[in-house]
């Protein structure tokens, strides 16, 4: 993966060397059925400007998540806005390589041990991380951010996909009309108004149900140099377990500064 990283860190020319980030632009159809595919999910947030503390805890986690992609998953990537509405992921492809049920079946042994798959695979990581250098180092500053409406948006897009892991990069700070406050002053009545609002308004679907969910990035504000108070990480913990646990019934959750 150190080719990976040398890309995440390079300039602008390798940027510019022809790494397309349009996932309809890659033909890696043939690796998996995506409409019945396990399928792996990745939020990204773009509300904030990354310093570098975010772009380190970014990139690493980055390099982790595509080496733990299995062939033959289905991956997603969606930004994480101020303007939740019907999302339309920024990537959507098969992962290259050869499944294990590919394996024992021999189904595909035409490009499966293939030097296709092989050239297909460094295709795919060249340019998702062509992507994930874009996200970096092109977010904005949004006058909020809209975790839970993004949710429940992407738990009816996904309503019938299997959905193996969801993965976020976020500060995982709700700011919007449903938070109502500032962020440092989050205590437990806060929460459970909160879990009330989204209740009622924003229930996800069962789309994530005994999903794993991974959320990194947790415990500073993104883009600023500004550590969360004690109560106020221990009160966001809390409703973001709540809520994956409780409203999504994921199988797992785990809410941490790096991946």
């Amino acid at each position: 993966m150190n080719n990976i990283r040398s890309v995440l860190a390079a300039g602008p020319l390798v940027w510019a060397l022809g790494m397309s980030t349009s996932a309809a632009a890659l033909d890696f159809d043939k690796y998996c059925n995506a409409s019945a595919a396990p399928t792996v999910i990745f939020l990204v947030d773009r509300t904030e400007i990354y310093d570098d503390v975010d772009k380190r805890r970014f990139s690493t986690g980055v390099v982790k998540l595509l080496s733990e992609l299995k062939p033959g998953e289905r991956f997603l990537v969606f930004p994480i806005t101020n303007a939740p509405g019907r999302l339309t992921p920024d990537w959507d492809s098969c992962v290259p390589g050869c499944s294990e049920s590919a394996v024992s079946t021999g189904t595909d042994s035409a490009y499966c041990g293939s030097l296709l798959a092989v050239r297909d695979k460094r295709r795919f990581q060249q340019n998702f991380v062509g992507l994930m250098r874009q996200y970096a180092t092109q977010s904005v500053t949004a006058a909020g951010t809209q975790l839970i409406r993004t949710l429940h948006a992407l738990s009816r897009e996904v309503v019938d996909v299997t959905v193996r892991r969801l993965v976020i990069f976020s500060d995982m700070l709700e700011f919007s009309h449903l938070s109502r406050g500032k962020i440092s002053q989050a205590d437990l009545a806060w929460a459970k108004t909160l879990i009330r609002r989204t209740r009622r308004d924003y229930q996800p679907t069962k789309a994530f149900a005994n999903t794993d969910v991974v959320a990194f990035g947790f415990g500073k504000r993104l883009g600023k140099d500004l550590v969360l108070p004690q109560q106020a990480a221990n009160t966001f913990r809390a409703f973001w377990q709540h809520y994956f646990t409780g409203l999504a019934k994921a199988g797992s959750v785990r809410i941490r500064s790096n991946y």
